[in-house]
């Protein structure tokens, strides 16, 4: 019996190193991975890994704090780099405009590569229609870079890459159809 008991414990550890090796499939900045999923959606770590400091600890939690919101939090030794905020069921609005509505100091720019999406300093924001018709059938991405305003624009293009990128697996995930 106790044979069965090391068996279990060694296919665990076997199981927990394996999930480890593939995780390691691209090195971070520093001692940490940068892995090819977020929080279930399919990313490109040579896009992510501007936007990333060096550390030892990378870490992506998925949270939903609503039925009609997800989101992914990316930490670099325990403190949060990257916010990704996805909305779905929402009114439609214009992406640029709101932004420079409510967001004139951090310099919104429309996105030449996405239909309906604008490029602010430490901030992409995308609004897509899903199909289906009606008021509340947009989906909304918001990726943002906290920290001051002067580092997160140094990255503003790197963000507007990954985001872009980010983008088509993002309305796949939340099955969204155009």
């Amino acid at each position: 019996m106790s044979s069965k008991v090391t068996h279990r414990a060694v296919a665990v550890v076997g199981a927990v190193v394996v999930v480890l090796a593939g995780v390691s499939a691209c090195a971070g900045s520093g001692g940490f991975t940068i892995p090819e999923r977020l929080c279930g959606v399919e990313v490109s770590p040579d896009l992510l890994r501007p936007l990333l400091p060096a550390g030892e600890e990378f870490e992506a939690e998925r949270k939903e704090p609503a039925s009609d919101r997800r989101q992914c939090v990316v930490s670099v030794d325990g403190k949060t780099v990257l916010s990704i905020d996805e909305f779905s069921g929402q009114r439609g609005f214009d992406a640029v405009e709101h932004a420079r509505t409510t967001r004139p100091e951090l310099d919104p720019q429309k996105v030449p590569a996405v239909s309906n999406a604008a490029i602010m300093d430490g901030e992409f924001v995308a609004v897509t229609s899903c199909g289906g018709g009606g008021d509340q059938s947009a989906h909304v991405l918001d990726v943002s870079l906290p920290g001051p305003r002067k580092e997160a624009g140094r990255k503003r293009e790197a963000l507007e890459r990954f985001a872009v990128s980010y983008l088509p697996h993002s309305l796949g995930a939340a099955n969204c159809t155009r």
